[in-house]
């Protein structure tokens, strides 16, 4: 191959040209992503549904009576935002992944938290750092409100007309218990569902 005498020529034409498209271009780095905090979503653990299944004969409905009274339960329901749990930092940076907690929490007749434990019908896999978990629920759960849960107490009644129906003659607001499903990730969103 004969030695072209244009050779450098061209190479330095040709990284001029590079230079400049690489500068008129910008530079552009990748943004450093901030080391994960992780987060935590729940659901609510519904219970089994215990009343019994009637089988065979069909129930007979019995009218009212005047006088005749029933008691009915409203459950708590929150009010405001509900924090989420911060992921434990240690358990972060020990890589735990992946950690399901369930717990059980009790509020009280003025609507705040008053007893947080684990959950006989939720699942748990913290191992080693599921004091720390629990502490960190603890932590969120401290901060929630709730409309309290409400024991109601209806009686049959007379309209003026005669005609009888039921009416809520009492309320008060009694103590509850829900059980939660607690799941920590790096990304997830918090939202209260039942």
């Amino acid at each position: 191959m004969p030695f072209n005498s244009n050779w450098p020529a061209r190479s330095r034409d040709c990284l001029i040209l590079c230079l400049v498209s690489l500068v008129c271009s910008g530079c552009q780095h990748a943004t450093p992503v901030p080391p994960s905090t992780g987060q935590a979503s729940f659901r609510v653990v519904d219970p089994p549904d215990a009343r019994p299944v009637a089988k065979g004969k069909a129930t007979q409905l019995v009218p009212p009576h005047l006088g005749d009274t029933r008691q009915s339960f409203a459950e708590a329901f929150p009010r405001g935002d509900l924090p989420s749990p911060t992921y434990p930092p240690e358990a972060l940076a020990a890589d735990a992944g992946w950690v399901l907690i369930g717990v059980r929490i009790t509020i009280g007749i003025d609507g705040r938290v008053v007893a947080v434990e684990p959950s006989p019908m939720g699942i748990s896999n913290a191992g080693k750092y599921s004091e720390q978990f629990m502490a960190a629920i603890a932590t969120a759960v401290q901060s929630w409100r709730f409309f309290p849960a409400r024991l109601r107490t209806e009686t049959v009644l007379q309209s003026e007309g005669g005609t009888l129906y039921w009416g809520y003659t009492a309320s008060e607001s009694t103590e509850s218990v829900t059980d939660l499903s607690f799941d920590f990730s790096e990304k997830a969103a918090v939202s209260w569902k039942k």
